[in-house]
């Protein structure tokens, strides 16, 4: 993906201390980098890095001008449907073509996909809310942000009405439900009629069927009503084909164009919200990557906000109370949340660019396929280039001495639209060729230490002076490529990061680099690591000019026992507990069938329905910063889902999948790796079993022994010893 270095404000030199308007309740900001850029007509974006009181915090906003006639906003789901496999912000984004969007509602999970609250786009509702926020654009283009009413109405020629309970929404367990194109699910009905438009509001019924294993197809402007249950049916069976009926729909606020849900709601009128309805209330205190989004008292401006988390080095993230403070400083009255977490995420088309790029660090480590997602879109009709643009590879402002960078262009009308650019039609142009040569391709060749403009034309069309600074050395270099720990034997290739003292990337040569290591492992002359033979430690040097950096590459890896659940006079203590209260069992020491020893957890699920979960709840400090863990399981086979947990640093509860179903009887060996997003030190909490399948009743039995921690690098010392394991 090309990145440009175009058109950036005065600020988005990176200096340190450009203003920030520091948020109310917020640590103190010490230093601030500050990086802007417009993205179209009446959208500009801002990351801002800062150095707080508290550790750092990157800060991800983009502002959109209401008024500004090329300025629309809209709504994606995933794949264009309610209900079905998630998809990449960024795979939304760019088939709207879109210049900026964010994550936008919670979903189900891991279950139907589907968003949890209202969703509308182009008029169309598409899901109904939940009672919790949600962003509204109605017909004028005014933003709300707020809780929505919505009611549903099919009334006949004789004027009964008939109540819809759901839209696009199969966990409706007895009602009507309306289905729409957009649905993307399949489903059993115990009646369906099929309504087809035959004027405003009025439609008529052109099929009923009644038990059908599968949902009527339907074309674009039908929809379908569903009943589910003895009652409805009998409701909904006087509908017949060939019968005229209205549909309604009323809804608070009345104008609903586009819709996303969310919350909670954090500022209202410019005063703090406490939201009743806030969903995962448990999380308002926790530091967490946030989205978010205000409004202005006057209606002119939105603020899209993004902020990493759970990056200790980089990013602490912020609470909610934090997020509806910065949306206040930046200037709204009204201010709401979104689904946060792994899901927090910006994505914008540079200008020039085709297609859309990720703008924050996910802290999954990677873009968390989504339900549905807010754009921002460019309306203005495109023409002809009128103005170039020079990109870098990586938005490099700044090369070493002797290395070389590489220039593309890229082009965008008068109203800031993307115009495709064919490199043979591209050239390139240096102020300064002592400092810096431009070949044919592009090629920029840094010769001598100084600052040197470069600009692109493509046809009549040029481009603005852009400076690139040509450095003799680096400020800082760090050792990328290597993921906590390489496997005895094995190579990976490593490379490095230069940066300059205000945070801009330099951009190196490899053969500008010279490597050098001690201990366990080689270092070749072009960065390719290769571990030793056996669990070990390297100490790997790079050196770029007179800046180097060493870091410790640990070989191999060794097991920590936790727990070997043998000793019934273990001193850690396991308690039970279940979830919701009506689910029994225990945790003892009890033999497992084989007459062998372990941790004894027992459930009994007598109700279907709801999610349910048996807990083996424990505080287990875990040394060092653990690649994964190790467990032996005795299973039952009744195929509940086995899962662990475990205590962050900074107070928040993660979850660790042991198996999807535990379909085996007898001992088996599982490992389980840790996220490299974890923060340390962290501490065990719990085992738990958990059915999640509505008509499962059942009861089981799970043993547990040789829980331990898998360390990188070489044991200090031996580790008890462990009951023989199984073979996984």
């Amino acid at each position: 993906m090309r990145t440009p270095f175009v058109l950036l404000s005065a600020a988005s030199v990176m200096l340190a201390g450009a203003a920030f308007p520091q948020p109310a309740g917020w640590p103190t900001v010490t230093v601030v980098t500050d990086t802007s850029e417009p993205l179209g007509p009446g959208v500009t974006y801002e990351r801002w890095a800062l150095t707080t009181s508290a550790g750092p915090i990157v800060v991800y906003v983009t502002t959109v001008d209401l008024r500004d006639p090329h300025v629309a906003l809209g709504v994606a789901t995933h794949h264009d449907v309610i209900a079905g496999t998630d998809e990449a912000l960024t795979s939304m984004m760019d088939r709207a073509r879109a210049e900026a969007a964010i994550n936008a509602d919670y979903f189900d999970i891991g279950g139907s996909g589907a968003p949890l609250n209202v969703v509308a786009a182009g008029g169309r509702l598409l899901h109904q809310p939940d009672g919790a926020a949600a962003l509204v654009v109605d017909q004028d283009g005014h933003v709300t942000l707020g809780p929505v009413t919505l009611q549903a109405t099919l009334t006949d020629a004789a004027g009964s009405s008939l109540p819809v309970n759901a839209v696009n929404d199969w966990g409706v367990d007895d009602g009507l439900s309306l289905i729409t194109p957009e649905f993307g699910a399949d489903a059993g009905s115990d009646l369906e009629i099929v309504l087809a438009p035959s004027g405003p509001a009025s439609y008529k019924v052109v099929a009923a069927v009644f038990g059908a294993s599968h949902l009527l197809p339907l074309t674009r402007g039908e929809f379908g009503l569903v009943a589910r249950g003895a009652e409805q049916v009998g409701r909904l069976s006087p509908f017949a084909p060939g019968d005229s009926v209205a549909l309604a729909f009323a809804s608070t606020p009345s104008s609903i164009v586009s819709a996303v849900g969310g919350g909670p709601l954090l500022l209202r009128g410019g005063s703090v919200v406490n939201d009743a309805s806030a969903p995962a209330p448990q999380e308002a205190n926790v530091r967490y990557p946030v989205t978010g989004a205000g409004v202005s008292a006057d209606g002119s401006t939105l603020w899209l906000v993004a902020v990493d988390g759970r990056a200790p080095a980089r990013s602490i993230g912020i609470t909610r109370p934090m997020l509806g403070a910065l949306l206040a400083s930046l200037g709204a009255s009204d201010a709401m949340a979104f689904d946060s977490g792994g899901s927090t995420e910006m994505a914008i088309r540079h200008l020039g660019d085709t297609a859309s790029s990720v703008a924050n660090v996910p802290s999954d480590g990677r873009e968390r396929s989504i339900a549905d997602a807010l754009l921002v879109i460019n309306t203005a009709a495109p023409g002809p280039a009128t103005q170039a643009l020079v990109h870098t590879d990586g938005a490099l402002s700044a090369v070493l001495v002797g290395s070389h960078l590489r220039l593309s262009a890229a082009a965008v009308d008068a109203g800031l639209q993307p115009v495709a650019v064919t490199e043979k039609s591209a050239s390139f142009a240096s102020d300064a060729p002592a400092i810096a040569t431009i070949d044919g391709d592009g090629v920029l060749s840094a010769i001598a230490s100084g600052r040197v403009d470069v600009s692109a034309r493509i046809g009549a069309v040029a481009s603005s002076p852009q400076p690139i600074d040509v450095v003799a050395a680096p400020d800082a270099v760090a050792i990328t490529g290597y993921d906590r720990v390489i496997e005895s034997g094995a190579t990976v290739r490593l490379s490095i990061l230069a940066t300059l003292k205000d945070g801009r990337t330099v951009a190196v040569d490899s053969n500008a680099v010279s490597w050098a290591s001690t201990g366990d492992g080689k270092v070749g002359g072009d960065g390719t690591f290769t571990g030793g033979a056996a669990a070990g430690v390297a100490s790997v040097t790079a050196r770029v000019g007179s800046t180097s950096v060493t870091l410790p590459v640990f070989v191999g890896e060794h097991s920590v026992m936790l727990d070997a659940f043998v000793d019934p006079k273990s001193p850690t203590t396991w308690q039970f507990s279940g979830s919701p209260r009506s689910v029994s069992g225990g945790v003892d020491r009890a033999l497992a069938p084989d007459r062998s020893s372990g941790l004894h957890l027992s459930y009994v699920f007598t109700q279907g329905g709801a999610t349910r979960a048996a807990y083996a709840n424990a505080v287990l400090a875990v040394p060092g910063q653990p690649l994964a863990f190790s467990i032996d399981v005795y299973g039952d086979t009744e195929g509940e889902w086995l899962r662990g947990g475990y205590r962050n640093a900074d107070g928040i509860v993660d979850s660790l999948t042991l198996a999807r179903h535990v379909d085996w009887r007898g001992w088996k060996t599982i490992r389980v790796d840790v996220p490299a997003t974890a923060r340390w030190p962290i501490v065990w909490t719990r085992f738990y079993a958990v059915e999640s399948r509505a008509d499962a009743i059942e009861a089981g039995d799970l043993w547990f022994r040789n829980f331990a921690a898998i360390e990188a690098g070489p044991g200090a010392a031996p580790s008890p010893s462990p009951v023989p394991s199984p073979s996984s």
